[in-house]
């Protein structure tokens, strides 16, 4: 492993398999390689909020992501900004109302996707007005 390298984490815990439901990916959270000469992760999980562990201590099942093109941003900027962010409490709300919002948004495409399947043009696109209000809202 590489600093910066991401692991897209697969949970199986309830919060996780909602966040993949309301997502629609296999994914639940990420974590980033804040240290592979110490072996160093971070992550924020519901128990605990923001923390650091140990590659040889993680349970998690993942699938690791390299950033190809790592002049596009500053690592030691991102690792010193998750250094900040230890001991931080979960972001429950933001969880859900990212949740929520691509909720309606897949609850919306099905509607839409009916909608202009039928012919109701005028239908479709109040719908569409009406959803990116909604998802404006809810960021």
């Amino acid at each position: 492993m590489q600093d910066g390298d991401i692991l897209l984490c697969k949970g199986s815990s309830l919060t996780a398999q909602l966040i993949k439901w309301g997502t629609g990916s296999v994914y639940s959270h990420v974590a980033v390689m804040a240290s592979a000469k110490l072996g160093l992760i971070i992550e924020a999980i519901p128990k605990g909020g923001v923390r650091a562990i140990s590659v040889e201590n993680y349970k998690e099942v993942y699938d690791l992501y390299r950033i190809k093109d790592r002049s596009s941003f500053n690592l030691s900027e991102v690792i010193a900004y998750l250094i900040r962010m230890l001991a931080r409490e979960y972001d429950f709300l933001s969880t859900v109302k990212l949740g929520w919002g691509l909720s309606l948004r897949r609850m919306g495409l099905a509607q839409l996707l009916l909608l202009k399947a039928t012919g109701q043009k005028k239908a479709a696109d109040a719908l569409q007005d009406y959803e990116s209000r909604i998802l404006t809202e809810t960021r």
